[in-house]
């Protein structure tokens, strides 16, 4: 039986951090614990709660991580708890450093699930500005701009002039499949549907994927980038300029933990895990790559376990395309507003180490007779 008030504690483990960690009993249980743990019970003269909180503070974990250092796995033995100090006061003031611990650290506890209902309000405002950016009501139309229409007609002629340009015979060339706008939705006055194959160009045929175990002889300051960002940095660079990656494969695909498209500026190298796009006739990178983090793209995945955006399917994702003028408008007023995101999480992150710090602090001074 563990009872009420005992402290659980983890005597062995490979990792040093678990090593030492532990759990106060709340109410009696019957069951039992398995070697790697110990039970630690407070004489009649210890108020449990006061024996419990003694193993919170930082010289309590400086002391267990130097007592149980080892190489492969860390341990506790029972001379190490034994012959830890423990401050002991009189049992009034020990009731006395418990009721302040609580209603302090009652305090905190409230604030920090304040501060942590806040990240998820923001990815909530983050998709709301998104959602509002490619319905067309971010910001104010201009019926002067060009209309999107036009920007696709030039795009498509472009494409042309550089098939004949490589050297090809036009009367082969293919343009890229049409798009069937039925259910999309409607557009504001200007803008016109099309798709990612027809406002990229591609160029996936120039990443080359290297080892992990090759990449450890080959470090240098060349970024090295896979599905979700920068992994590595290596000694070469494939690419040199300003492109989008939007990952072909993993679970955040669908998951969306962290953006799945994402510019890349300057010399770098890419893996197979990312297609690597430019856009035409000047379209913002940020355009795309904002749309291409807000659409669902479970009609364009295949596989179940490993998802993955194949390339054909990359070019059939739709796109609402607006007048250039206006892609500029659209992702400048995103970016405003995600900077005050940015700074909205900043702030809660900056909350929550100072109520760490804080917490640290309360049960520093409680074991040296500061609290009360």
């Amino acid at each position: 039986m563990v009872r009420k008030g005992d402290v659980v504690l983890a005597m062995s483990s490979g990792s040093a951090r678990v090593v030492g960690k532990t759990a106060q009993v709340r109410s009696n249980w019957y069951g039992a614990f398995g070697a790697f743990c110990a039970v630690l019970r407070p004489s009649a003269a210890v108020d449990p709660w006061y024996f419990g909180a003694f193993f919170q503070t930082q010289e309590y974990r400086k002391t267990i991580s130097a007592a149980s250092a080892g190489i492969n796995i860390n341990n506790l033995r029972r001379e190490h708890l034994l012959s830890l100090p423990f401050p002991l006061p009189p049992r009034s003031e020990q009731l006395r450093i418990v009721a302040r611990l609580e209603a302090l650290l009652h305090e905190a506890r409230r604030t920090r699930e304040a501060l942590q209902r806040i990240p998820p309000l923001v990815k909530r405002f983050r998709q709301s500005v998104l959602a509002a950016a490619f319905r067309g009501q971010l910001v104010p139309q201009d019926p002067r701009d060009e209309p999107a229409a036009a920007l696709l007609e030039r795009i498509r002629a472009e494409r042309r002039q550089r098939w004949v340009a490589q050297g090809k015979d036009l009367a082969r060339y293919v343009e890229p499949s049409a798009l069937d706008a039925v259910g999309l939705g409607e557009l504001p006055a200007g803008w016109v549907w099309t798709t990612v194959g027809e406002v990229t160009q591609n160029h996936d045929g120039r990443r080359i994927p290297v080892k992990d175990s090759d990449r450890k002889s080959r470090q240098g300051r060349y970024p090295y980038y896979g599905a979700s960002g920068i992994i590595d940095h290596v000694d070469d660079f494939l690419f040199d300029g300003d492109y989008l990656l939007f990952a072909e494969d993993g679970a955040n695909i669908l998951s969306r933990s962290s953006p799945r498209a994402f510019q890349a500026h300057g010399k770098f190298w890419v893996n197979n895990h990312a297609h690597v796009l430019t856009t035409e006739s000047q379209i913002p990178l940020a355009y795309l790559q904002h749309l291409l983090n807000l659409s669902d793209l479970a009609p364009y995945t295949t596989g179940t376990a490993q998802p993955k955006v194949t390339q054909a399917n990359m070019n059939r994702i739709p796109v609402p395309l607006a007048q250039l003028a206006a892609q500029r408008r659209i992702v400048a007023r995103i970016e405003a507003l995600f900077a005050q995101a940015d700074a909205v999480e900043a702030a809660v992150a900056r909350g929550l180490r100072r109520l760490e710090q804080f917490e640290r602090s309360v049960l520093a001074r409680a074991f040296r007779g500061e609290l009360v």
